[in-house]
């Protein structure tokens, strides 16, 4: 609603009158102090008269998506498409302190509050979550970044890149300084929240746990202590078990996922072979259309290689106390080791990784390459106790296996611009080159 008010000129008083409303209705003497959330929508006892409080509430719903669609000149069948279209707007919107009634960027606070209710309406809570990331890419109120830099923000962020601020060695103090400011405002609870399994209704497939899981990544870009630490906190409670239960469900639907493309591969090939002979001898049939099966795989790695990054980066730095808490939980009911489920899932990856090199698979490539990176960041320090907990899961068989696969050409020996390249993975059977992750832009790889 604010993004479709400030396009339009001489809306200032509108705004204002709207917030003195909604304010006269809640009884509140301070004005800037606004909810205009939306309220959940429940039955209405018909033996009993709407307050006029409870009359606006209910109303307001209506007005917000009537008065959007018209502004925009967009159907009214659909009114969230215009949020999933308008992430940046809102991202200036709540993330500027020149917004109105925003001085202390209390807009974006009450949105993160907004994102912890139980009863939150889903489009709300990821177009949310959203919001939040793109405001630590697009920076609204750093002098420094200009319209050029936010439209090549706003790529990166679309295209799932980590902010241009973050790669640095260090990153930019303003950066961190912005994740720093959104943590603090509910930026950590609000993904921790999303990504509780234990509340009640929660779906763990679910937009909502791929917008929580990406924001959670930029908080932590460039291995902010200071939100590692929030992070540390939080996840030291017993309230965490939620957190962890969905983690391991992830990988382990990776892993199953997997394993059901590579029967329906087979499946495929077995028929194929079948047919062969009878093709030969006929005339071909035409292609069915529609009958196209979703690659299990590839979805699988949409939010596994999400739970990887978010698992580097809260190791990043040597941060003792996460590496061990993602081993361990202290105070849970149920402690679970995620370094075993990681390696249960790149063990399975492991036998397709020569196809992958040969075709091109950067998704399968990427995740075998984050996923031991990761295992390499949790026993950096050294953590003795990670190194002796994850030599023993069979992580050196599994690497025998790889080695076995793939060869390393070396260019750095030669002239030119070869020389400023690192070793490149390729198949013993053919050629295809695989690019290094260097997302992290320290000389390491996300």
């Amino acid at each position: 609603l604010g993004h479709s008010l400030n396009n339009l000129e001489g809306c200032d008083t509108l705004i204002n009158n709207i917030v003195e409303l909604d304010a006269a209705f809640r009884g509140w003497s301070v004005p800037c102090k606004v909810d205009l959330s939306l309220p959940p929508r429940e039955a209405v006892d018909q033996g009993r008269d709407d307050s006029p409080a409870q009359t606006f509430r209910k109303g307001w719903v209506d007005f917000c998506d009537k008065l959007t669609c018209l502004i925009m000149e967009t159907p009214t069948s659909d009114p969230r498409m215009l949020w999933m279209r308008s992430t940046s707007d809102l991202a200036l919107i709540f993330g500027s302190t020149r917004t109105p009634y925003n001085s202390s960027l209390q807009m974006l606070r009450k949105l993160l509050q907004q994102c912890c209710v139980k009863n939150c309406d889903p489009s709300v809570r990821i177009m949310g979550l959203r919001a939040v990331r793109a405001i630590i890419y697009l920076q609204p109120d750093n002098p420094k970044v200009s319209a050029a830099d936010k439209e090549r923000e706003l790529d990166r962020f679309l295209r799932n890149e980590p902010p241009t601020d973050s790669v640095g060695n260090p990153p930019s103090q303003s950066f961190l300084d912005l994740q720093v400011q959104v943590a603090s405002l509910g930026g950590v609870q609000a993904v921790l929240y999303s990504l509780d399994s234990t509340i009640p209704g929660f779906q763990h497939d679910s937009d909502a746990v791929l917008a929580a899981l990406r924001l959670g990544v930029t908080l932590l870009e460039g291995g902010n202590k200071k939100i590692q630490d929030m992070f540390a906190a939080l996840l030291s409670q017993s309230a965490s078990q939620g957190f962890f239960s969905l983690l391991r469900t992830l990988l382990d639907e990776s892993v199953e996922g997997i394993r059901k493309q590579k029967k329906k591969d087979k499946q495929k090939a077995a028929e194929r072979a079948m047919e062969e002979p009878r093709r030969a001898a006929s005339v071909p049939a035409p292609l069915e259309q529609g009958k196209e099966q979703p690659d299990e795989g590839k979805t699988a790695h949409t939010y596994s290689l999400e739970v990887v990054k978010l698992m580097r980066r809260m190791c990043l730095g040597q941060h003792a106390v996460l590496q061990n808490i993602l081993r361990h939980q202290k105070l849970n009911h149920e402690s679970i080791d995620l370094y075993s489920h990681l390696i249960k899932y790149l063990f399975v990856l492991e036998p397709g990784i020569n196809a992958a090199i040969d075709n091109g698979d950067h998704v399968l490539v990427e995740a075998m390459i984050r996923g031991f990176n990761m295992l390499s960041d949790a026993m950096q320090g050294p953590n003795r106790t990670n190194q002796a907990a994850i030599c023993n899961t069979g992580i050196f068989d599994l690497a025998d296996l790889i080695n076995v696969k793939v060869k390393t050409v070396d260019l750095s020996d030669g002239p030119g611009i070869a020389a400023a390249h690192a070793p490149i993975a390729m198949s013993k059977r053919g050629g295809g080159r695989v690019a290094n992750d260097t997302s992290m832009g320290t000389g390491s790889t996300g």
